[in-house]
């Protein structure tokens, strides 16, 4: 550390832990400072040391041959301890250029070296404090300077370089443009400075034209070759360019950079270039040489690393992953910023097995470019082989899925990247599998058409094929499969061993598809062919003899399994397992267990199939003991033991689980069994044994009518109906519950359930006794129903049963004793003979049935005749009724209709009256009109006469209201009457109003007629 107030500064004297005092008032000039740093080989921190206490000491000149000797040290390769010498060199001419009587020249030369060392700075790290620190300082001088001296152009170029360090390229090119106006010439040429800001600005061509004009100007500069090369192939990456145009822009390109070669071997850049084009034409050997030489650049950081990168992109191409290592741990080291050396460095770190060196390289490339799908997708990979972190790879999977969503194209150009997902994905997310495998298909879709070669195509297809098949779409399966073998059949030239292979997978493929599809000739003689042709693919034999074991030709089946461990692999767990079940279908128990006890003891204690099955074989014996308890118990705890084992291998296998509850409920812990069955149905519903073992538990418990119904749905679900062992549970089932209800029509029911399951399997004997038992059990419960809830026709039926199930037991009990069967004949024997008491006792029901049925059918007859009776006595009342009511309305019509008659002849009359009196009027009025005055006087005296004598009237008492009386006959006819007497009385009334109209014509003008309402008020009155 440089510390002023210390009078001395120290010097290690090398291999001893001794120091060289020196006393800052003497100190020894640069040149004999320079012998001693050689002598004990000092590091460049003391050269900095010294040059600093010069510089305080105002000897700027010693301070810069300080430094300047230890930039020149040779026993110091290593370029980074040069920077802080390089930045105190800036700093230092820059204080000499204001040093007083300096001449304009040498400013401009101390302005010029200090810019070179800022320059050299910034290559060996461009982010370094103090490069910066620097550069504000040399910033704010060649400010100053051009304040005083607007055509400096040592400081105007200065400026402009630091503007584009600052990556201000707008100003930056304005200041070169200054340059080029001052002086068109000046070498170094300003137009490389416009032109590499022209390129930073996006303005490609006008850059171009800026090279091309300094190339013109000076044919042997090597840095506008270069730049331009760097141009053309940069140019060679656009995708709108046809081939022809790219191959003719590349060697434009190249063209320069043999120039830029010719004119400079020395520069490492353009070294570098070359190695990066030997690269691409695979001349390694001179992209090794050229790459090696800009690897040696000392001082230019970046294009070291660059070096090393090639170096190790050459090595790892050749597949030395050791040396590409290196390579990119030393262009990483140089450059951290160089993501493509990050990317080489995980890839070679995978190689050689570690893995978290890989992570943690390409988490830095995303660090520093979140969206590179190709490290996301490489992050997936890794992830996705360990099994405790396929939800994280699963993650990166996503994420470049949804990167390259987002950019509407694979920009992907890997297919595995996706095949590998979808491996991940095939026992968790079909759809997503079949997502996955269509990108990857994509993608060699796009090289197909671009020209490039895809070998693996007919493998993606059969992938996909796969997927198709295990989700049910069987047709677009077979598209896929019959694609993916023509594809291998196009191929050129003779078919190789890979190919072949493909072909062969393909083939067994399909042969599977048309055996789901029960095209069991067609998947036969592909199988056949297999075999034939490639003795040693055991899966064609291993799926002949499943074939020829569902026909029931169990001999032939056992030989094709032998040829697969006698002949070709006597370690093949399938074929091993194969014959165990194939034992166990026989009854061969025994055989059985030792056959996956020796695939568990011998080939692969941890096959979890095998213990799954061996778990099931003591279940399978355990329920068929019945008389040794201890042994029977022994059985569930071994079976148990393989169940507990196999969830030990994986946690979250089903079957295990399924296993561990039917222990649970032949122990009977019912409900703890069934809540378990319920939980597995939910977490692995397309397993159809959990849901017959919830069936088997619920009927178990008593609860025959839910088992019942999940014996149909499991059997219409999974097995289409067709599968004899379901049908045949739910009939027991169904048994059971009529049994629990005694119901005879639910009895019935079962029996159609047992027969439909005898018909799929009519060599099914356990079948035909349950359908006997059914027979029986049936016939019972119609003989213990009470007379009056059975018929003649049930207890007929129920003994063509008992003779039905007759026939069956003695064909079951004639069984020879040498076959094996599900059933004691000693209880077939019993329920025989049961049978024939049955049906003594129904024959003799059956005559009191019919006595029954016939008593009751005459009180029936009799309580019928008399509801009959009854009935007509009821209906003849309603007739007569009916007329009378008849009669009375027509009756009662006919008296309106003589009342509308009359009605209206009396309305005739009243308008006739009134058409006379008006006629009368009008006579009387034109005969006297000579004696109107006369009259009216005479008149108005009469009319208040009248007025008087009415008001002295006395007014009549009010009569008290008359009850309402009830409507009855006759009373319409009293109406009329009332109407004859009005029409009188208005008759006499004109008559004495017509005689006395000779005496008064006033009393004749005044005469008011009364209307049809007062007329009936008046009616009114006269009934009254």
């Amino acid at each position: 550390m440089y510390h002023p107030q210390s009078k001395y500064l120290e010097i290690p004297i090398r291999n001893t832990d001794n120091v060289l005092e020196i006393a800052r008032s003497n100190l020894p000039s640069p040149s004999e400072l320079f012998d001693i740093f050689k002598t004990e080989r000092a590091p460049l921190k003391y050269y900095v040391l010294f040059s600093l206490e010069f510089a305080r000491q105002k000897n700027t000149d010693a301070a810069i041959k300080v430094l300047v000797d230890g930039l020149s040290a040779d026993y110091l390769r290593n370029v980074e301890p040069h920077l802080p010498l390089h930045n105190l060199l800036a700093c230092l001419y820059i204080r000499k250029a204001y040093q007083s009587g300096i001449t304009p020249q040498e400013r401009n030369a101390f302005w010029s070296e200090a810019t070179r060392h800022l320059g050299l700075a910034e290559r060996i790290n461009p982010k370094e404090d103090t490069t910066w620190i620097t550069k504000d300082e040399a910033y704010r001088h060649f400010k100053q300077v051009l304040i005083e001296n607007n055509r400096s152009i040592p400081a105007i170029l200065g400026v402009a370089r630091i503007l584009f360090i600052r990556e201000n390229y707008g100003q930056a090119l304005n200041y070169y443009r200054s340059v080029l106006k001052l002086q068109p010439d000046f070498t170094p040429n300003p137009r490389i400075g416009m032109g590499l800001c022209f390129y930073k600005l996006g303005m490609d061509d006008t850059a171009q034209q800026a090279f091309e004009r300094c190339v013109e100007m000076n044919a042997d500069d090597a840095t506008a070759h270069v730049l331009l090369a760097i141009l053309c192939f940069n140019k060679c990456k656009r995708s709108d360019l046809s081939e022809e145009e790219i191959k003719q822009i590349y060697r434009t390109g190249f063209m320069h950079l043999k120039n830029a070669y010719t004119a400079d071997k020395k520069s490492p850049v353009v070294g570098l270039y070359m190695a990066k084009h030997f690269v691409v034409t695979q001349d390694t050997e001179k992209a090794m040489a050229f790459a090696t030489k800009a690897s040696n650049s000392h001082g230019l950081k970046n294009v070291q690393a660059e070096g090393f990168y090639t170096m190790g992109r050459i090595h790892h191409q050749q597949e030395r992953y050791v040396e590409a290592l290196a390579c990119y741990g030393k262009a990483v080291s140089f450059n951290p910023e160089n993501l493509l050396a990050q990317f080489g460095l995980g890839q070679t770190l995978l190689f050689k097995q570690d893995v978290a060196g890989a992570i943690s390289a390409f988490e830095r490339i995303l660090s520093k470019q979140p969206k590179c799908v190709e490290a996301i997708a490489i992050l997936g990979s890794i992830y996705s082989r360990s099994a405790a972190s396929k939800s994280k790879a699963l993650e990166f999977f996503d994420k470049a899925t949804n990167i390259i969503h987002e950019r509407n194209t694979l920009s992907v150009q890997d297919p595995l990247m996706f095949t590998e997902m979808a491996q991940l994905l095939e026992q968790t997310d079909t759809a997503k599998t079949s997502k996955a495998y269509m990108f990857a298909l994509g993608i060699c879709g796009q090289k197909i058409e671009r020209g490039e070669p895809v070998e693996y195509m007919p493998e993606l297809l059969n992938n996909v094929a796969a997927i198709t098949h295990m989700d049910g779409r069987l047709e677009a399966a077979e598209g896929s499969y019959n694609k993916a073998l023509e594809m291998c059949a196009g191929k050129d030239g003779d078919v190789d061993m890979a190919t072949e292979a493909t072909i062969t997978t393909i083939r067994y493929n399909l042969a599977r598809l048309y055996e789901d599809r029960n095209e069991i000739k067609r998947a036969e003689e592909i199988y056949k062919d297999i075999a034939n042709k490639y003795h040693g693919y055991a899966d064609a034999h291993l799926r002949l003899g499943v074939i020829e074991q569902s026909r029931g030709n169990f001999e032939q089946a056992a030989e094709l399994y032998k040829d697969v461990f006698g002949m070709i692999d006597n370690k093949n767990v399938d074929a091993w397992t194969l014959m165990g079940m194939l034992q166990q279908k026989q009854n061969q128990i025994r055989n059985s267990r030792k056959t996956l006890e020796r695939i568990v003891k011998e080939i692969n204690r941890h096959d979890v199939y095998a213990l799954l099955a061996l778990g099931n074989n003591h279940l399978g014996i355990a329920r068929e003991e019945k008389d040794n308890m201890a042994m029977k118990q022994e059985l569930y705890k071994k079976a148990f033991e393989f169940f507990d084992k196999v969830l030990k291998i994986d946690a979250y296998n089903a079957y295990a689980a399924n296993g561990i509850a039917i222990s649970l409920a032949v122990h009977g812990h019912h409900t703890e069994a069934r809540e378990m069955f319920l939980q597995l149905r939910e977490a692995a519903s397309a397993i159809p044994t959990i849901w017959l073992n919830l069936a088997l538990v619920s009927a178990d418990m008593g609860q025959y009518r839910n088992a019942v119904l999940l014996y149909a749905s499991v059997s219409k679900k999974f097995f289409n109906n067709e599968d004899e062992n379901v049908i045949l549970s739910m009939a027991k089932a169904q048994y059971c519950l009529a049994k629990q209800e005694k119901s005879p029509e639910k009895m019935l029911q079962a029996l159609t359930m047992a027969q439909r399951a005898y018909r799929l399997n009519p060599s099914d004997k356990t079948a035909l006794y349950d359908i006997a038992l059914i027979q029986q059990s049936y016939a019972q419960l119609v003989s213990d129903r009470a007379a009056d809830q059975r018929t003649v026709e049930d207890i007929n039926h129920a003994m063509a049963g008992l003779g039905a199930a007759k026939g069956i037991l003695k064909s079951l009990i004639a069984v020879p004793a040498k076959e094996h069967v599900y059933y004691e004949r000693e209880i077939a024997a019993q329920r025989e003979k049961h049978g024939d008491s049955l049906l003594t006792i129904l024959q003799r029901k059956l005559k009191d049935q019919e006595i029954f049925e016939a008593d009751r059918q005459k009180v029936v007859d009799e309580t019928r005749k008399k509801r009959e009776a009854e009935k007509a006595k009821k209906d003849e009342e309603k007739r007569i009724h009916l007329e009378r009511q008849d009669e009375e309305e027509r009756d009662i019509l006919e008296r309106r209709r003589a009342l509308d008659q009359g009605a209206k002849e009396t309305q005739r009359e009243l308008d006739e009256m009134n058409r006379e009196r008006a006629e009368r009027k009008r006579m009387t009025v034109s005969d006297d009109d000579a004696s109107d005055g006369d009259m009216d006087a005479t008149g108005e005296r009469e009319v208040k006469k009248q007025k008087k004598e009415r008001k002295q009237k006395e007014p009549r008492e009010p009569k008290e209201p008359k009850e309402p009386k009830e409507p009855r006959k006759g009373k319409l006819r009293k109406k009329s009457e009332r109407e004859g007497r009005a029409r009188s009385r208005s008759t006499d009334r004109d008559r004495d109003e017509d005689d006395g109209a000779d005496d008064s014509t006033s009393k004749v003008s005044s005469k008011k007629y009364k209307s049809k309402e007062n007329i009936d008020s008046d009616e009114d009155d006269l009934s009254d």
